[in-house]
């Protein structure tokens, strides 16, 4: 009589590994995806907050000094989790000389792409 044999062979260990790490892999896409998106909204949170920050000061600093000179330029933003650019144009209007346009964009790259934020606000500058 021969012994009963127990046990797996190899190539069912190996087919049975090969479809639980294709479920593995089935289960994390999504949440590897959610993740993504997620870092992407926190980003572009953190950068939408200090873009509105920024033009407060702004508009702050040109309402409480008649000396203050709204100019074009450019500069880093500093955020909590990563460091931006910003570029600032003012715009003057000739009919109305005292109005600003002032847009504010702020950039970032996010996975290789070029990421931004853009605001626009209007300031009544002081007469000299």
């Amino acid at each position: 009589m021969r012994p009963q044999k127990t046990g797996m062979t190899l190539l069912e260990v190996l087919i049975s590994v090969s479809l639980l790490s294709f479920g593995i892999v089935a289960i994390f896409q999504p949440l590897l995806t959610s993740l993504s998106a997620l870092n992407y909204v926190d980003t572009r949170s953190e950068a939408s907050r200090l873009a509105a920050n920024f033009l407060w000061e702004l508009k702050e600093q040109s309402t409480q000094s008649k000396n203050f000179l709204l100019r074009s330029g450019s500069g880093k933003l500093i955020g909590q989790t990563k460091t931006y650019n910003y570029d600032l144009s003012v715009n003057r209007f000739e009919s109305a000389r005292d109005l600003r346009e002032v847009k504010l964009s702020v950039l970032w790259i996010s996975g290789g792409q070029k990421k931004q934020v853009e605001r626009i606000a209007y300031f009544a500058v002081p007469s000299i």
